[in-house]
């Protein structure tokens, strides 16, 4: 069996709708885990309606606990209920028809415990065609990707000291510590976007700046940093410490709110420090 489970944040409700009809059919069962701060009358009318079909389950958390936590309510739930796999899904993310088709030919690969698809950012404009139908790789995003609950069990779930952002990465990480694998489906293809991208020009070089929220530039530093210290055994630390420069630089330099991100920034290089010299995770 098979559960899909999406959570939300304060979502755009018409694309949360096409979201939930892309995948219903696709799937046994859908969970959402609600990280939502703000309410409407139509987010309440949509709720109910969710309340009131079985193929739904709604756990709302009243505040917002953070992408780890929620995604490990829904692999606990999965885990105790005896789904093998989950497809976590971002609020916003339209699942092509072929999803989990194209995924089950390979849940039977017990060294892998991820399955995720092909991405097509929009930020891009080059795209790989050169591709076999499927391939290992180190990294993958959490929407759209099929997760296998025993492993996730076997490995300690989702880091919730992280909140939000490198949750995915740090995730892929704890995989390959444990020796497990991250399986690419090629034939499933999903169009996803990072921020707001924008491209400079600069020196003959093309720079690309996402243009994330302050809160999020902190988020980005802090947990960058934790993770290339948590997981110093299979990753280059000093490599890492060199990309969060050049996303320090490029938010400083080219991105508006300077003040502010320089702030944050700031403040989660401290905040990054202070967890590793914890060893909070």
């Amino acid at each position: 069996m098979i559960l899909a489970g999406i959570v939300l944040y304060n979502p755009n409700l018409d694309r949360l709708r096409e979201n939930i009809m892309s995948i219903t059919k696709q799937v046994d069962k859908i969970i959402f885990v609600d990280n939502s701060t703000i309410s409407s009358i139509d987010r309440n009318k949509m709720i109910n309606l969710l309340l009131k079909d079985s193929q739904y389950v709604y756990i709302d958390n009243k505040c917002n606990f953070g992408i780890a936590k929620a995604l490990n309510q829904i692999m606990k739930y999965a885990y105790n209920n005896d789904y093998e796999w989950v497809l976590t899904l971002d609020q916003d993310t339209i699942c092509p028809q072929n999803l989990i088709d194209g995924y089950k030919l390979y849940l039977k690969m017990t060294d892998v415990g991820i399955i995720c698809p092909k991405i097509k950012d929009r930020n891009f404009e080059f795209e790989n065609n050169e591709l076999g139908k499927t391939d290992f790789v180190e990294y993958c995003i959490t929407s759209a990707s099929l997760t296998s609950t025993k492993i996730w069990k076997k490995i300690g779930g989702f880091s919730e000291e992280l909140f939000i952002d490198y949750v995915d990465f740090d995730y892929c990480l704890n995989l390959k510590r444990n020796d497990y694998k991250i399986l690419r489906v090629n034939t499933v293809e999903i169009l996803h976007e990072i921020g707001h991208a924008k491209t400079y020009h600069v020196l003959g070089k093309v720079i690309l700046t996402f243009n994330h929220p302050p809160i999020r530039n902190y988020y980005i530093v802090r947990n960058k940093l934790v993770c290339a210290y948590k997981y110093s055994d299979i990753v280059n630390v000093n490599r890492e410490k060199k990309e969060i420069l050049t996303h320090i630089l490029r938010v400083v330099f080219l991105e508006k709110n300077k003040i502010k991100n320089i702030r944050c920034l700031y403040k989660g290089i401290l905040d990054g420090k202070k967890m590793i010299s914890e060893m909070r995770f």
